[in-house]
Order: C-alpha cells, then structure tokens, then sequence
C-alpha cells in the first residue's frame, strides 16, 4: 500500500531523505524486454504514483516530494557506487550508503531505501560509477561537491541520470 512519511524539517536539507523502500520488491520492475541496451550497465530511476510506479526517463520532471525509487543493471561489472547531486550542489551517497569505497554489485537491484526528493531548486542529478575492480569514492564525492568534471581513474564507467525539477511560480 501507499503511506506518507513524515519528514523532518532538517531532513528537508539533504537533497534526499531515506524512506523505507516501497516497492513490491518482486513486481517492482517491467517484465517486458525493451529492445537496445538493457543488458548493460545502467540506471533506472522509478517514481512512486498512487497507483503503483512509473519508469522516469533522462530529464523527466519531477517536484519536491516526490518518492523515488534507484534500481541498478551491473551489466557484468564487478563493484560500483550509486552518488547523486542536487541543484544546490548537496552530494548524497546511495549505494554504498557510507564507507569511502565501491561495493560489489550483482546482476540487477533495487536500493533498499526510496527517496523523498527536497526543494532544492533545478535539478537532482545520479551518477552511477561500475568498474571491474574496487575503487575508492572520495576523490570522487569531492569532484561532485567541487562542481568539476569528473576524472575518473582508468577502467571505472559513468553513467548519468538527471531529474529537473518544477519551479515554484
């Protein structure tokens, strides 16, 4: 079923706030193949809808408060590191949810957390980062927090996942 969560004031400052994860973990995911591509790495990002959820494209709009769901396709690379930004340049670590280093993956999952997204303005940005060997994430949290291009060591795939988010009038 569907619940709202209370969400406290300070949490609002984060560029997301960990909910219990809310989605049917066996039904949370189209059966259908989609032609192109989906055996790869990469990143899906689904909303939660009253009725169910929705598959968000590259660019989608999307509002304060609304509860999202990462779920991740290894594609065969062995560790990896799921790290988002908001508009107002606040780095959040999904996967792992602390430590300094990538973690193994397996073949396709869903983050056991949802999140709320803030007010923060513009734009909330994912960056899936797999590679076939352990690599570390703060050089990289600080490239995010810097709003600098990301370097990446050798070997180590990105891929990028941007939401926009609605303007208040």
């Amino acid at each position: 079923g569907y619940r709202l969560w209370a969400v406290p004031a300070a949490a609002l400052l984060l560029a997301v706030v960990a909910v219990p994860a809310l989605f049917d973990r066996a039904a949370e995911l189209p059966t259908e193949r989609i032609k192109g591509g989906e055996e790869g790495p990469g990143l899906m990002i689904f909303r939660k809808l009253a009725s169910g959820e929705e598959r968000l494209r590259e660019g989608a709009l999307v509002r304060s408060g609304d509860l999202v769901q990462i779920v991740y396709r290894s594609g065969g690379m062995s560790y990896g590191a799921i790290l988002s930004v908001d508009g107002r340049g606040a780095v959040t670590q999904h996967l792992p949810v602390s430590g300094g280093e990538s973690v193994p993956l397996v073949a396709r999952d869903t983050l056991d957390f949802a999140y709320e997204l803030d007010d923060a303005p513009r734009w909330e940005r994912f960056f899936f980062l797999a590679a076939d060997h352990r690599f570390g994430l703060d050089a990289i949290v600080r490239q995010l927090e810097s709003g600098s291009d990301l370097e990446l060591e050798a070997g180590i795939r990105l891929f990028e996942f941007t939401l926009n988010k609605t303007q208040k009038p």
